[in-house]
Parts: C-alpha cells; structure tokens; sequence
C-alpha cells in the first residue's frame, strides 16, 4: 500500500477514554503524508479492508465507525503542535483529532478522558480514584505522538524537536499574535456544534474578517457540508 500510493510515513497519536458501560477505549488516530495527490476513495477502500482483516485476527467485527479516513488540507502542523477544542456530543473533524489529548474531553457525559477524570476527582467524586490510577499505570513513559521511521527528517529535516518546556516558553513568547476579530459565544458554540475549528482556522489565514463572518453565515443557514472542500 505504501508503494502503490505513495505513503511517505505517518504521525500517530494515541488516545483512550473509558466509560462505566464500556470501561477503556484505546484508539489510534494516524495523520498520512503521501508523495502527491492520490484517489482517496480508492484508498480509503483498500485501507479499510485491511484494517478489517487486522481486527478479524483478533475475533473482531467492524462496524461502519471502526474506520474512518478523512481528507485534510492546510495547518496541519498547528494541530500536532497547539491546538484543542471543546467537544460537545459530536464527532471530532479529522485535523481535530492530531490534538494533543489533555486539551480534550471525551464524548458526552460518561466517556472521559484520562483529564476528565481527574476533574471529576477535583469535584469529590472518588469512585474515578481507581480509574485514574489504573491509566497512569499503564500508560506511563509511553509516547502519544509517534512519527514512522524517516518522516521527521523528510518533513523538517535537520530541526530538533523542542521539549515541552521549550514549547510552552516559545508560546508565552510569541508577540505577532494579530485579533481579526472576537466571536461571540453563540458564534464559538456554532462552531463547536460543527465541528469546524479547523475550517475555521483555514478561512482565517486569509486574514479577512468578513470571510470569517460569510462562513459563519454559511454555517447557521446551510449546516455543514460534507465533505467539506
């Protein structure tokens, strides 16, 4: 497949949550640089049937959201690096899913991320003590960004990677910050119901505020579209 298609390498972000009805939820999301443009369909198509077979190995059935591909464009990079969002009870947009986890919450009420249990220990509820307990046990020392052999060079080449206290003492030095704007909490709770920050993110780098406002415009009249292009 990585011939065929010419995969150059992958960025892999591991996350879990877990719930009382289902308990841990283990799941992998996979960012995927090819050489040029490819047909997606076909690729989704060859892709998903072998992440089928995998998951038949083990005795597993997949259902229709056992495996989704999704077509991404622009700022990726700020997404592996920076940002987050405010899930509501909707499913997360491709570039979304890069987001470092601690900058997530899980899906509704009762699917909560490692973080979310511990705000939930933070408000008195000690049941969650355990559970908690149980994921630091587990996933302490591993790595939830994972780049495939040979990608980091290819992309950055030479650049190390900063540690997380570089980065964050890289962040509160920016100054060239520049506000197009200020969205008002029913704008910011559209976007959220769409899952379009990214979409977002694409039509400000444009930096016109007016596009801003014609694709809020877009969103409350016509919903979003999919796929989004």
């Amino acid at each position: 497949m990585r011939k065929e298609f010419g995969v150059l390498g992958t960025v892999s972000v591991r996350e879990v949550t877990w719930s009382k009805v289902n308990g841990w939820h283990p799941h992998c999301h996979e960012l995927i640089f090819f050489a040029g443009d490819i047909d997606e369909f076909e690729y989704e198509r060859v892709a998903r049937l072998q992440w089928q077979k995998s998951a038949e190995q083990f005795g597993l059935q997949m259902n229709e959201r056992g495996f989704q591909f999704d077509r991404t464009f622009g700022a990726v990079a700020d997404y592996v690096a920076k940002f987050g969002r405010e899930p509501q009870d909707t499913v997360w947009s491709a570039a979304t899913e890069i987001t470092k986890s601690h900058l997530k919450q899980g899906r509704g009420d009762e699917h909560l991320t490692p973080f979310g249990l511990l705000e939930r220990i933070a408000q008195g509820e000690t049941e969650y003590e355990s559970v908690f307990l149980e994921y630091a046990q587990w996933f302490k020392g591993k790595h939830q960004l994972v780049w495939s052999a040979g990608l980091r060079s290819q992309l950055l080449g030479n650049v190390e990677a900063l540690s997380d206290e570089e980065v964050a003492q890289a962040a509160v030095a920016e100054d060239d910050n520049v506000c197009l704007g200020k969205l008002q909490r029913s704008q910011w709770n559209l976007i959220l119901k769409y899952e379009a920050r990214g979409m977002l993110l694409e039509v400000a780098r444009y930096g016109d505020w007016t596009l801003i406002l014609d694709f809020l415009y877009c969103l409350e009249t016509d919903g979003l579209p999919s796929p989004f292009y």
